[in-house]
């Protein structure tokens, strides 16, 4: 006979399964089990905890790294949660604990490094999205979480931009050639003389096919870009079309280390206009060459040098101090000063001076950063130039590379930089002589700054060298002097460079309003 279930007994059988499961949830919440951390993930933390630890300008605290860096997790598994509750770091994914793991006594980061890898395998182990992730997709994750609480000049580089990104700053294997994309291929655009592209006689308006014999049609510039580059000595087969022609032409070229080229130059008139696009490890050299070959094809009748920095983002610091050295006989070029004890440094000028005392101008703008600025500010100061635009970037802090495990990058920042009149270059950027902001005409705007209201430029001079750059207030004070407004039509900026070099006592009167005051 069967017996009619009680409805009690039903309620009771329910209560003890929830009680049942509730156990087992805390038994796995107890770390009984632990997961063995991937050594991989385990050796990217420990270095890029280090590095952060070390190195940044501001002390985070490794425990807030581990925990930022575990929040990233997020990424791939919506659920999860991580967090510090009573001396453990607590895992749960969906409310549901998974591991608790004992946060380490000290703020070693490799101890800290061991556990975020475990809490991580350990994650990875409960959670289908996460083990479909691989190790790149993990540590982008993990470290653009914890950028996310620095400057905005610290980044991650993962593996492959990271390689694009060094060779930006020293060079790259490569055949020669400037290419934008075609329906064939890549196209063409420009060859660099002397190099192997021009030698086996490739010419502008090629169309690149094949390279080692993979057809191009329809791939990506970049991805085209990175079959072309590649060890330096090795060569590379490249199969090109020539104007209408449908025959292909089959060459085999060596590739060659190339650092792409900074500085531009023409010559107006009697001026040496120069463009300097970015500071990699060769800006400083090709800049002294520049300048020799200005002086030599526009001969005695040179009156002076325009430098144009607008746009440029910046690069090297040593070749900042390269570049600003062959206009200075002495003095401090640059101070950085952040928490690590290295991070203390001052450029002097060394006794050589190669520009000789030609005047000089520099244009800038707001998108003139970093050694663009160092350059600006430093010939400024020492009265070597009148800097004509607007407000510069104000890109004022220096970073450190970190070169890590799996062939990424950590992009730090650890000082600030100082000018030589002492004042941080931080958010405010580099005030010009001559604001162009507002400027219709290049007479007018010299007449302004140099004359009608001299006294203020004077001023405003003074009042941005002694500016606080942690006080709001000031900083958008700062900032509304010489706003950077693009705008299209004539190089009012250019004109007004041209006018100070052809009249040497406009150029007197700009360099004597914008000089530090006496004992700065």
């Amino acid at each position: 006979m069967t017996q009619r279930p009680d409805s009690r007994n039903i309620i009771v059988q329910v209560w003890m399964a929830a009680l049942l499961m509730l156990l087992g949830a805390c038994a796995g919440f107890s770390g009984n089990a632990k997961v063995a951390p991937d050594a991989a993930v385990e050796r990217m933390l420990r270095i890029g905890f280090a590095e952060i630890q070390n190195r940044y300008i501001e002390d985070l605290g490794v425990k807030s790294l581990a925990l930022t860096a575990l929040g990233g997790l997020r990424e791939f598994e919506p659920g999860i949660t991580v967090g510090s509750e009573q001396g453990h770091i607590v895992l749960r994914i969906d409310g549901t604990p998974v591991a608790k793991i004992p946060e380490p006594s000290s703020g070693d980061t490799d101890l800290w490094a061991t556990a975020a890898a475990q809490v991580e395998a350990t994650a990875s182990a409960s959670s289908v999205l996460l083990q479909r992730a691989d190790h790149e997709s993990l540590y982008k994750a993990a470290f653009d979480a914890v950028i996310s609480k620095l400057d905005r000049f610290s980044r991650y580089a993962g593996r492959d931009l990271a390689r694009e990104n060094r060779a930006s700053r020293t060079g790259f294997g490569g055949i020669g050639v400037t290419i934008e994309g075609h329906a064939e291929g890549a196209k063409v655009t420009a060859v660099t003389p002397s190099m192997t592209a021009e030698k086996v006689g490739m010419q502008i308006g090629d169309r690149i096919i094949s390279i080692d014999g993979n057809t191009l049609a329809g791939l990506p510039l970049r991805a085209i870009v990175r079959q072309l580059r590649g060890p330096v000595g090795k060569n590379v087969g490249v199969s090109i079309r020539r104007d209408s022609s449908t025959d292909t032409l089959k060459l085999s070229l060596t590739r060659a280390h190339i650092v792409i080229n900074t500085v531009f130059y023409e010559a107006r008139g009697e001026s040496a206009y120069i463009r300097v696009s970015s500071f990699n490890r060769k800006t400083g050299r090709r800049l002294k060459q520049t300048l020799r070959r200005a002086r030599r094809e526009i001969g005695e009748h040179m009156n002076g040098i325009i430098l144009d920095v607008r746009d440029n983002p910046g690069g090297l610091l040593d070749q900042a101090v390269d570049a600003s050295d062959l206009f200075l006989r002495n003095g401090l070029i640059v101070s950085t000063r952040g928490r690590h004890p290295n991070s203390a440094q001052r450029f002097d000028a060394t006794a050589e001076i190669f520009a000789g005392e030609l005047p000089v101008a520099i244009l800038v703008n707001g998108s003139s950063a970093s050694a663009a600025e160092i350059l600006a500010t430093a010939l400024q100061d020492h009265g070597r130039a009148v800097v004509v635009g607007t407000t510069s970037f104000g890109k004022g802090t220096v970073q450190t590379v970190r070169h890590l495990p799996n062939d990424g990058e950590l992009i730090l920042t650890w000082a600030r930089f100082y000018a030589p009149s002492g004042y941080a270059l931080h958010r405010l950027g580099v005030l010009p002589t001559i604001c162009t902001s507002d400027a219709e005409d290049a007479e007018s705007a010299l007449e302004k700054s140099l004359t009608t209201e001299a006294h203020f430029t004077r001023r405003d001079h003074a009042s941005r060298r002694s500016a606080d750059i942690t006080d709001e207030n000031n900083t958008k004070i700062i900032l509304s002097l010489c706003p950077w407004r693009p705008k299209k039509g004539k190089d009012v900026d250019l004109e007004i460079a041209e006018r100070l070099l052809a009249e040497p006592t406009l150029y007197l009167r700009a360099i004597e309003l914008a000089q530090p005051a006496a004992g700065s």
